[in-house]
């Protein structure tokens, strides 16, 4: 009790509705405190994984899952934004009927789609090698097929998560992703100490079949649909999915065009070092991003209310806060930075540069406050598209140019030249229309 009476007085500046006060003790504290275990676990798996494996192999890892990943975004993330955003407006509004109906079609389409596409990708793959001879294999193929093994598992946790985000039980919707899967990973991976790349893949892969039994087993026991006959507004549908695709395939690239980039120009050995590098330094901004899950019922009511004294306020307390609280870790990587980097391996030593320069990036983001989060929150979410285009082109350009000259180092640059782009353009552009400065100094 003491714990979440100081947490409440710490926090007694953002919460300031009766309402997300009571969501502190049940939603806020916690989604912390699985996002820290999270965290542990993700520490914890990479550090078994660099130290055993190597910077060659957990290059090729990453890669695989990587490209695994990015498929299942682009073809199905529309799909679980609509599971967040349309089951809780339909169930407002008592529309039961269209509630189960968009269940029973959205799962159809996952399901479909989650074992037909890696099917067809194994087959064209094996086709177009072995018969066609269309190329050779590379270090990634055998890699990738395997891996797409997990692509149902991990299309269904995703979706079954979205479903639980969506009917607001936020803190379930946390454990299949960031608690089960790692937990089971990280264990199994201990288990078999002598462990190799393949072990690893298949074991990632059942990591991702407990996720996704986890997620629809929560799903199930915590949703009751029977006696209730569906309905179907399957054109709405349509056209709500397609702008939902756009979005979340424009973020998908957007964020793993550093790795594909630099495992096309580069050996595995250089994406498993620059996925290190990455590791340490998104690490900068998790207090924002936890910041983001706290503040954002708040900044919604007092944009609705048109407060704009108390929003500015809040905006600039929530950029300082997070920047005093992340300054410390910020020069501690700086000061250690081979220290740190060489506890994932001595190969991993290697990308003290662009550790500093993704370093670099994230604390002058930090400046600009959480304006993406921000921006969509005030639903100016349409400039975040444009944004997000413009940051993928200038990251692919400077990938170009500079990842076959530097390697990981061209490849940091590119990541924190886009990234402090996209945060510059969007706060003048959201500046200008709201009159709320996210900016550090106000």
């Amino acid at each position: 009790m003491k714990f979440v009476t100081s947490a409440k007085n710490i926090l007694g500046f953002m919460l300031k509705n009766e309402g997300d006060k009571k969501k502190l003790s049940t939603v806020i504290l916690p989604s912390f405190f699985i996002h820290f275990i999270a965290g542990l676990l993700y520490v914890l798996t990479v550090l078994v994984l660099t130290r055993k494996l190597g910077a060659r192999e957990y290059g090729v890892l990453t890669y695989s899952f990587t490209v695994i990943s990015l498929i299942i975004s682009l073809l199905l993330g529309g799909i679980n934004v609509m599971a967040v955003r349309e089951p809780p407006a339909l169930l407002s509004k008592g529309q039961t009927g269209l509630w189960k109906g968009f269940y029973r079609w959205s799962s159809r389409i996952v399901i479909v789609v989650s074992i037909l596409v890696p099917l067809l990708i194994a087959a064209c793959i094996l086709f177009a090698r072995y018969y066609l001879h269309l190329f050779t294999s590379s270090l990634y193929t055998t890699p990738i097929l395997c891996a797409l093994a997990a692509f149902p598992f991990y299309a269904l946790m995703n979706y079954y998560s979205a479903w639980l985000r969506g009917q607001h039980k936020t803190v379930l919707s946390f454990l299949p992703d960031n608690i089960i899967k790692p937990a089971f990973f990280l264990i199994v991976l201990v288990c078999f100490f002598h462990f190799n790349l393949w072990n690893a893949i298949w074991i990632r892969d059942l990591s991702f079949l407990a996720g996704s039994i986890f997620a629809i087993a929560t799903f199930y026991r915590t949703t009751k649909m029977s006696g209730i006959t569906p309905e179907y507004d399957i054109p709405a549908w349509k056209t709500s999915l397609k702008s939902f695709f756009l979005l979340a395939a424009l973020v998908s690239i957007s964020s793993r065009v550093d790795i594909l980039m630099l495992g096309f120009f580069r050996d595995a050995s250089q994406v498993g070092i620059y996925s290190g590098a990455d590791m340490l330094a998104t690490k900068i901004v998790i207090f924002q991003t936890l910041m983001n899950q706290i503040s954002v019922a708040s900044i919604s009511r007092l944009h609705t209310l048109n407060d704009k004294k108390k929003l500015q306020s809040m905006m600039t307390k929530i950029t300082r806060g997070v920047a005093i609280v992340s300054i410390p870790f910020f020069i501690v990587i700086i000061l250690f930075n081979k220290w740190i980097l060489s506890f994932l391996g001595p190969a991993f030593v290697q990308g003290e540069s662009a550790l500093i320069i993704l370093c670099t990036g994230q604390l002058i983001s930090l400046a600009f406050g959480p304006v993406g989060n921000f921006a969509v929150t005030t639903k100016n979410e349409k400039i975040n598209i444009v944004f997000v285009i413009l940051k993928m082109g200038i990251a692919i350009l400077i990938n170009l140019i500079l990842t076959p000259i530097w390697g990981i180092n061209g490849t940091a640059i590119a990541t924190a030249a886009s990234l402090v782009f996209w945060n510059a353009g969007m706060f003048i552009t959201v500046k200008k229309r709201t009159g709320i400065s996210t900016w550090i100094f106000g």
